[in-house]
């Protein structure tokens, strides 16, 4: 009876061990899988915030780019209407120096007309014509008359003006 007590101990204990055995390879498994998959969540929101900075890198990057246009072209309209109002500058120049030039060749005609019929000199009434209309300048940026230059740079600030509404 002394054997089968000790055999019934030792079967006892030898099952408690076992099932201890088991039962903590069970709960070291499930701390495992839940460590994995806090592990997992972990990974995704690292991933997802990767993401997020991704995208937020490549708005940023593309708001800058057309931001960069955006300069290019206020620049490129700002460059066109100086060119313009540069081109008009010189063509006003041309326009008021041919007629002034056409005046002058018609105040000396008059002069040398009347002097010939008249036979007075004609020496004083061409040095008026000289004064009055020999200062033809063709140069591009000659001096304009006030009215016409005024003209010119209002037109100039109002086309610098739409650009910068354009491109703002």
């Amino acid at each position: 009876m002394e054997k089968n007590k000790l055999s019934l101990s030792t079967t006892i204990i030898i099952a408690s061990v076992i099932i201890g055995g088991f039962y903590y390879a069970t709960q070291v498994s499930k701390q495992k899988s839940i460590e994995r998959q806090q592990q997992i969540g972990i990974e995704q929101k690292q991933q997802e915030q990767a993401e997020t900075e991704k995208r937020e890198q490549e708005i940023r990057a593309q708001e800058e780019q057309n931001l960069s246009i955006k300069q290019q072209q206020l620049q490129s309209c700002l460059a066109t209407a100086e060119s313009v109002y540069l081109t008009n500058w010189a063509n006003t120049c041309t326009s008021v120096a041919n007629y002034e030039y056409s005046n002058l060749q018609d105040c000396i005609q008059r002069v040398k007309t009347i002097g010939e019929a008249t036979g007075y000199g004609i020496d004083y009434a061409l040095q008026n014509c000289y004064s009055t209309w020999g200062k033809s300048d063709y140069s591009a940026d000659c001096s304009l008359p006030s009215e016409q230059a005024d003209k010119l740079r209002t037109t100039l600030q109002t086309e610098k003006d739409n650009c910068f509404k354009k491109y703002k």
